[in-house]
This record gives structure tokens, C-alpha cells and sequence, in this order.
């Protein structure tokens, strides 16, 4: 939990943040529970997570729901853009987290990580394959296992159906993560459901921006959903959009509503 002692957030003062985030994970936490003034049972937790994280990422492997050692596919979200995705959650003070896509709980952890430091208070997780014989329960372990399994919930379910059951259930989000299929209309489907979802001022962050799948949903969202780009050269594989406004929406205009979008 951030100790604040005042009415306005803690930020970035040029103090050596900014390297930071690309240190160790040593580092990193110590930055982290200076700079936000961390008590010490979440600088306890903080550190802890890191270490856990740091070494998921230099071993190559994850503990199963049956303690087997799994390879780590290429599955897991880079370690830099975890890093971004904890920065920008901590920035955005993130109360309530969404994604779509599990695995090996690496985005999941990070963001989660961010909840403890900015004290949020819940990261919704969406995927049904979490069991499966691709994955045997490793992102669930990972989140125990650096000790961040308290502000999580998992829905196994598949993204499709579990959206419009938290947007029938008046949901909202400061942040949604998108990292589920790859296909180019099931990204669109997560995305579309994710900012319906979506504070004004919130983030919407695309993963996998290499595939032209990705690209071109965000392009729709440039054009047509009132989304800025606010990307970061840092993670050149995360697309970080910003609601800045209602978009082109208003099905009472429906023949205006419409922007052409970039393909591929």
C-alpha cells in the first residue's frame, strides 16, 4: 500500500527512475518503495515479486499446478514490455485492470504488481486455456508464487462470452490489456468489448503489434473509437492507446460514422 501523506500522487522526479526500469529487479524495487513511499509489508511484497519475476525470465521455465518444470515457450510478454505494462498501470493509478490472455501470468504479474504499489483493488483475467496442456495451470502459479494472487480474478472462460457478461454487468476499467487470440476478429471483438469498457482517460494497450492482425485494429481504433497512440519505443511490440473520446459511435449518425482505417 502507498503511504501518501498528501492529496496528490507520487511521481517521476528525475531522480534515476528512468534507469530504473530497465535495472535489475533489485533495483527496480527499491526505486519503487522509495519513490511511493511503500509500507513496509507491500515493500516486502514488492520485492519479493520481482525476484520471483526476474527469475522466471532467466531460468526459461515455469512450475505446473503439479510442480513439473514446464519450458517457457515464446508465449510470455518480453521482459520490457511487462516493464511498460507496470509503469503505465503505477502512472495511471490503476483501481481495476482488465486483460485478455493469461499464459504464463507474466503480463498478469506485472500488472498486478502495479495494483500493490498504487494499492488497486482488482485485475480481471480472461482465459480459458489456462488448464490446458499448453499452459497446465502455470500462470496461476506464478501469480502465488510472487505472493500477488490477492487482487486476482480468473475467468475461464472464453473471451467472447465473458466481455458482454461484464459489460451487461456495468464494468468499467482504467486499463485493458489485449493478448488472447490472434486472430485478426477476435482481437477486434476483445478490443471493441475492452473499450466499451473503458474510463475516459483510460489505456487500451494491444499486444503483438508485429502481426498486420494487430495492426490493423488499431488503426480502426485511431480512426473510428476515439483512441490517441501513446506508444512507447521502449516495447515497440505494444500498441498503448488512449480514450480521448467518443469516436465515431453515435448510431443516430450512422452514415457519418465512419473514418477509412490503414490494413496490415
Amino acid at each position: 500500500m502507498e503511504v501518501t501523506g498528501t492529496a496528490n500522487p507520487v511521481r517521476e522526479t528525475g531522480d534515476g527512475g528512468d534507469a530504473a526500469w530497465g535495472a535489475p529487479g533489485a533495483v527496480l524495487a527499491e526505486h519503487l518503495v522509495r519513490q511511493h513511499r511503500l509500507d513496509e509489508s507491500s515493500g516486502r511484497i514488492v520485492r519479493h515479486a520481482l525476484r520471483h519475476l526476474e527469475a522466471f525470465y532467466a531460468s526459461g521455465h515455469s512450475l505446473s499446478a503439479r510442480r513439473q518444470r514446464v519450458p517457457v515457450s515464446n508465449s510470455p510478454v518480453p521482459v520490457e514490455s511487462a516493464r511498460l505494462l507496470l509503469r503505465l498501470a503505477i502512472e495511471q493509478r490503476v483501481e481495476r485492470s482488465l486483460e485478455v490472455g493469461f499464459a504464463f501470468g507474466m503480463s498478469t504479474c506485472h500488472l498486478l504488481l502495479a495494483h500493490e504499489v498504487v494499492d488497486g483493488a482488482e485485475h480481471v483475467a480472461i482465459d480459458p486455456f489456462q488448464q490446458s496442456e499448453w499452459y497446465r495451470g502455470c500462470g496461476l502459479v506464478n501469480v502465488v508464487e510472487a505472493g500477488l494472487s490477492e487482487r486476482l480474478v480468473w475467468l475461464n472462460e472464453r473471451s467472447e462470452l465473458a466481455l458482454p457478461e461484464l459489460l451487461r454487468a456495468n464494468r468499467s476499467f482504467d486499463l485493458c490489456f489485449v493478448d488472447g487470440s490472434h486472430l485478426f476478429g477476435d482481437i477486434l471483438v476483445d478490443a471493441h468489448y475492452g473499450q466499451r469498457m473503458l474510463r475516459e482517460g483510460g489505456l487500451l494497450i494491444l499486444d503483438d503489434l508485429w502481426l498486420p492482425a494487430t495492426r490493423t485494429v488499431r488503426s480502426i481504433l485511431l480512426t473510428n473509437y476515439g483512441f490517441s497512440d501513446e506508444s512507447d519505443a521502449s516495447a515497440p511490440n505494444l500498441a498503448v492507446l488512449r480514450k480521448t473520446g467518443p469516436g465515431l459511435l453515435d448510431w443516430t449518425r450512422f452514415a457519418e460514422q465512419f473514418a477509412p482505417f490503414t490494413v496490415g
